[in-house]
């Protein structure tokens, strides 16, 4: 990931190298060009004769200073960008991600992995990489030759010096590296805790569970705060090690310094030019220090940002056969699926001709929502197959599928915009258009009475809906694009009787030449249904239409007599 950001700013980060190079150089030459004027000083009586130095030094420190304001830009845009490009980076992954994954991980954590990676591999790039090389060592490097050129022996001093600090901080890292991956545990825990608290308000209030998600919150806060403590407790110890050691350097340059001016054997400007390039030495490797230390730290978020990049893509998702025209015929051929050894599909075989209505009934755990969630490639298949107008799913590339294909699951597919965007996207459509599709799932009146009609904001998840009409403005969208294939997963489960089936009539209606599969909510909606296929333990039950079933399959019956709702 770090080669492909260098590579797309990279004109950006040569610019900023640049600036950051010529900037230290300036500052470091500023220093000799100060210790010539004051050597001058004892030797020229006129300060006439100094106005050449003068001006060379005023010009090098508004050139520096020049530099500097120019680096600005450069530096913010990349600090910026790169963060922005990270978060792109895993929305790109999300958008390819196998949706066995996605689930695994969680919405909550995928959040705080996503903030905390973006924010650590920009701190990598640019707060470490390119901090070295465009300030600390230019910086290093320019006040080690220029030290080198007064006194050799005060180099070598100041590089012994560094690596005995730098020996020191590789002792307490293995330390901070256990409070890192602590922090950002509790972190991930408190972001997947807080979401689930922000997003159901309904289960947790009423279930009186507030309290107990607040205290499991507060809990992680304090751990986080103590962490965090800990680790700039730490952090600071690094840099005030080496800050000690350099003032005893200091004091050690000026005993000797003293000595050889009043010996005459050095000047006072070869003094003071020591001492101000010993700061420029001094500041950068202390900084170097700390960055190195949140670097080392940074790459626990940064690899979990990396893992998460580098999990397997759908590969059918942009890969395999397109499709063309009309399609609506799906054959199950000897299916096996099963997931972490539970209970599975196995030699499961139906057959779902182009233009039915199919309904797929069974209690809660029979197989319903996986197959449906195969049959839309969401889900793998581990043998057999899921033949898609002929042509296995498994060889057909999925982005072309789903131009064929609507899905709505029981987790109403409705998203913060407009009631607009949530019907058509970016799609342009004239508004009488949409509101008969409005109209057609009994919403056409409540959008008429909002201030804003269309273009009224509906909240995340769609919370200024009531749960009934979150599904029935998702349900408009899939009458509005009109698939060849249509699935509905328990899409109308907060729907009322005569809402739900003056809905599913209108649908078969509207729809009468795509294929539907509905996985029923409640038996009196599908009872119209060309086909009900019946689940029971990942195993077809029976098939048949309604008035069959009833005479003929008892575990139908028995869902029938438990009465509506499934």
């Amino acid at each position: 990931m770090i080669k492909a950001i260098v590579k797309k700013y990279r004109k950006w980060i040569l610019i900023y190298l640049f600036l950051g190079i010529l900037t230290n150089f300036l500052y470091c030459w500023n220093v000799i060009v100060f210790q010539q004027i004051i050597d001058s000083c004892q030797t020229v009586p006129l300060l006439e004769n100094l106005r050449s130095s003068i001006i060379l030094y005023g010009l090098i420190l508004l050139s520096a200073n020049i530099m500097a304001y120019l680096q600005n830009y450069p530096e913010k845009y990349l600090e910026n960008a790169i963060v922005e490009q990270l978060k792109l980076m895993s929305l790109e992954k999300i958008s390819k991600i196998e949706y066995k994954d996605y689930q695994e991980i969680g919405t909550g954590k995928i959040v705080q992995l996503i903030e905390n990676g973006a924010s650590s591999g920009a701190d990598i790039i640019f707060a470490f990489f390119l901090r070295i090389f465009s300030d600390l060592l230019p910086s290093i490097v320019f006040s080690m030759i220029f030290i080198g050129t007064l006194n050799i022996k005060i180099m070598f001093i100041l590089g012994l010096s560094y690596i005995f600090v730098f020996v020191i901080s590789q002792l307490l890292m293995k330390k901070l590296y256990r409070y890192k991956e602590k922090l950002l545990n509790r972190q991930e825990e408190k972001s997947s805790y807080s979401i689930r608290s922000f997003m159901e308000l309904v289960v947790f209030r009423l279930n009186k569970q507030y309290q107990n998600e607040i205290n499991k919150i507060e809990k992680s806060a304090k751990d986080i705060v103590n962490t965090e403590c800990k680790i700039i407790m730490i952090h600071e110890a690094f840099f005030s090690i080496f800050e000690l050691l350099v003032i005893i350097i200091k004091i050690f340059i000026l005993t000797i310094g003293i000595s050889n001016i009043i010996a005459g054997n050095t000047t006072i400007g070869i003094l003071v030019a020591l001492v101000s390039l010993i700061d420029r030495v001094y500041s950068p490797i202390a900084i170097f220090n700390v960055l190195y230390v949140q670097y080392k730290l940074n790459k626990f978020s940064y690899n979990r940002l990396v893992d998460f990049i580098g999990r397997k893509d759908d590969k059918n998702l942009y890969c395999g056969k397109q499709i063309y025209g009309d399609i609506g015929t799906i054959e199950i051929k000897n299916l096996y699926y099963s997931y972490k050894s539970v209970l599975g599909f196995s030699d499961m075989n139906l057959l779902i001709q182009k233009g039915q209505t199919v309904a797929f009934v069974g209690e809660s755990g029979s197989g319903k929502s996986t197959l449906v969630k195969l049959i839309c490639g969401l889900l793998k298949k581990q043998q057999g197959s899921i033949f898609i107008d002929g042509t296995d799913i498994d060889a057909i590339e999925l982005d072309s599928y789903y131009e064929h294909l609507a899905y709505l699951s029981q987790d109403t597919a409705v998203f913060d915009g407009t009631i607009r965007e949530n019907i058509v996207f970016e799609e342009v459509i004239s508004d009488d258009e949409i509101y008969k599709y409005l109209k057609e799932v009994n919403l056409y009146e409540k959008v008429k009475s909002l201030k804003n009609k269309l273009d009224t904001r509906i909240g995340e998840r769609g919370i200024q809906l009531s749960g009934g009409e979150r599904q029935r403005l998702a349900l408009a969208r899939v009458m509005a694009n009109k698939k060849d294939i249509l699935i509905l997963d328990e899409a109308t489960s907060a729907l009322d009787t005569v809402n739900e089936q003056m809905i599913i009539n209108h649908i078969m209606r509207s729809m009468e030449k795509s294929t539907i599969i509905m996985v029923a909510h409640r038996i009196q909606s599908i009872k119209n249904a060309d086909m009900i296929i019946v689940f029971k333990d990942f195993k077809i039950n029976g098939i048949g239409t309604f008035d069959v079933l009833i005479r003929t399959n008892q575990y139908f019956q028995e869902l029938w007599d438990r009465g509506e709702r499934l």
